[in-house]
């Protein structure tokens, strides 16, 4: 039996969206430890935070840093707060903002065509691997997302309801800048392109650009601490240091212009191909270019490009291409399903899905298989907190390049620092564990057995493919 698809409308998809988002995100949430580089050393940000005064000075071992604007660290140091320090507490805001992301995405959809949209586009998103793994670490892209989704409903839900809603965007757009500093500042760029296309009334833009305007000064009160409070120079080593020098080191033009398409297909897949087409099917179409859906396929297409002039490059910058790649998507099989009308479709549609985010819930192992991050430091932390002062660095022989590695987790898990500058010798490196630093060490895993052979007693307590870690009691 046939029937009109206005069934299907009718039917409140917002919850199973919302049911099947918390139970892709939510299992196994912090059980297998954090990432050695960005993930250790963000909680151990907010983690600082949360023990001293929670606002815009963020540190890392004790010291004042300036490389990342505070939001997100402000976030995590309320989560360390609630919950204490535990790596469930370092990953929930970004799972939370993983969990309203899908939210937004379907009510984005739902202003750009149909609850149907919304909902096919939260299935894709789920189901987009990159998407998921990220709301389960303490990266700032997942927020970074967040903030530009919300910025992109607002203007669809202003330009639809009433255009003093527009005011609003200040909000987003200024969290984002507080986030990610310059990356922040992409709904901008979209939003002027926007506007030249569909060339809106005066009461229109006027709002668009007083709620820009007001999110430039909230994303700017963060550069107006740190220099009335640490002075020019930490303006200079962010903007200059971590932002400018970065973006103008020398790369080839045909590298430049090609990185993002191969990192794109590579980690956005499964649904890169059908998102591109639809993205640019709605920009060739005039009566499609200058609805909400032409404005999806801009925030889509307009940061490869942008982002392609710089020299830092990094797949993760484009996380917030995610959202709107499912709605395009979701876009294009909406059109090709049209003729697919049947009660039993539409209901498949919904129950299949609910069913599967169950099913992750019970064992998430059925879909994929969780990977454990620094589980042999995480077994050693008690033993080195035992071991090693506390204001005393742990020796280690380990190769320069490994030191951030092993430096973030170790102050994380361990809350101990390990000595910048390695031993250049194994004998030298065994008497400073044996007479200072509770007779421990980190040694490259090809030197244990010559250091075992020195001193026969010592045991393995730990290792890792790039460490191991040695007791020479």
């Amino acid at each position: 039996m046939k029937t009109d698809l206005s069934n299907l409308e009718r039917f409140p998809k917002i919850i199973p969206a919302a049911l099947i988002a918390f139970l892709f995100i939510f299992p196994g949430l912090g059980k297998h430890g954090l990432d050695s580089f960005d993930d250790c050393f963000y909680a151990q940000k907010g983690y600082e935070m949360s023990k001293n005064h929670i606002g815009y000075t963020i540190t890392w071992n004790h010291e004042h840093t300036s490389q990342h604007p505070p939001l997100q660290f402000i976030f995590i140091a309320l989560s360390f707060r609630l919950f204490g320090k535990n790596d469930f507490a370092a990953v929930l805001p970004s799972a939370i903002m993983g969990f309203f992301i899908c939210l937004l995405v379907f009510l984005t959809g739902k202003q750009i065509r149909s609850e149907t949209l919304g909902f096919l586009a939260v299935l894709l998103l789920i189901t987009t691997n990159y998407f998921l793994q990220n709301c389960q670490r303490v990266m700032l892209d997942i927020p970074l997302t967040f903030w530009v989704t919300l910025f992109f409903f607002l203007l669809i839900f202003g330009q639809k309801k009433h255009p003093s809603f527009s005011i609003l965007l200040a909000f987003p757009f200024g969290a984002g800048i507080l986030t990610k500093s310059v990356l922040g500042i992409l709904p901008f760029i979209i939003t002027i392109f926007w506007l030249l296309i569909i060339r809106p009334s005066g009461a229109k833009t006027r709002w668009i650009l007083w709620g820009l305007f007001l999110g430039i000064l909230l994303g700017l009160t963060w550069p107006l601490y740190e220099w009335l409070k640490y002075g020019w120079e930490e303006i200079t080593a962010h903007f200059v240091g971590e932002v400018w020098n970065r973006s103008v080191e020398r790369i080839e033009m045909l590298e430049r212009a090609v990185f993002y398409p191969k990192m794109i297909w590579r980690f956005f897949q499964p649904w890169v191909i059908p998102g591109v087409i639809s993205g640019l099917w709605i920009l060739s179409r005039q009566n499609l270019r200058k609805t909400p859906a032409g404005l999806i396929s801009l925030w889509l297409l307009l940061p490869v490009i942008f982002y392609s002039v710089s020299s830092a490059q990094e797949i993760r910058y484009l996380t917030p291409i995610l959202p709107p790649l499912c709605l395009a998507s979701a876009f294009l099989f909406i059109l090709l399903l049209r003729k697919f009308r049947h009660q039993l479709v539409q209901a498949a549609l919904v129950i299949i899905p609910v069913i599967a985010a169950f099913l992750h819930w019970i064992d998430p192992a059925m879909f994929y298989k969780p990977r454990e991050k620094n589980l042999p430091l995480r077994l050693a932390a008690n033993l080195i907190q035992s071991r090693v002062p506390e204001k005393n660095p742990v020796v280690n022989i380990l190769d320069q390049k490994k030191y951030f590695y092993l430096a973030s987790p170790l102050l994380y898990y361990a809350e101990r620092t390990l000595n910048q500058t390695p031993c250049r010798e194994i004998r030298t490196a065994l008497s400073e564990s044996q007479n200072i630093n509770g007779k421990i060490l980190f040694c490259e895993p090809s030197q244990s057995d010559t250091i075992r052979n020195i001193i026969p007693g010592a045991e393995i307590i730990q290792k890792d493919p790039c460490w191991t870690l040695l007791d020479l009691k």
